[in-house]
């Protein structure tokens, strides 16, 4: 996750060593381990309640759009099937391409 090598995680502790000084070392090192296990624990409670809340509306929502996707699907490969269309790069030409043409023909 972070792109930290040893040799920045000894100048970092070195700086400690020298700004905090060996006595008050250990008691720091110890809040800062306690504020980052709540930190990470806060995260992961909210992470779970995101996931048990929004688990059951997004699967509703998963539910409610693949029927009609699916259903786009079938027509699409029906039309193919029908009109013996086997390549997927040919697009249909609108109502407005189809009426140019008719006035270039007259």
């Amino acid at each position: 996750m972070f792109d930290i090598s040893l040799g920045e995680t000894l100048l970092v502790a070195i700086l400690a060593l020298l700004v905090i000084g060996p006595k008050d070392l250990p008691v720091v090192m110890r809040k800062l381990g306690r504020g980052f296990y709540a930190l990470k624990r806060a995260g992961q409670e909210f992470m779970h309640a995101l996931d048990e809340k929004s688990g059951g509306e997004i699967k509703s929502l998963k539910e409610q759009f693949t029927g009609p996707v699916r259903q786009i699907v079938d027509l699409e490969g029906n039309l193919r099937e029908a009109y013996d269309v086997n390549d997927p790069d040919i697009t249909p030409r609108t109502n407005h391409e189809h009426d140019e043409k008719d006035e270039t023909s007259k």
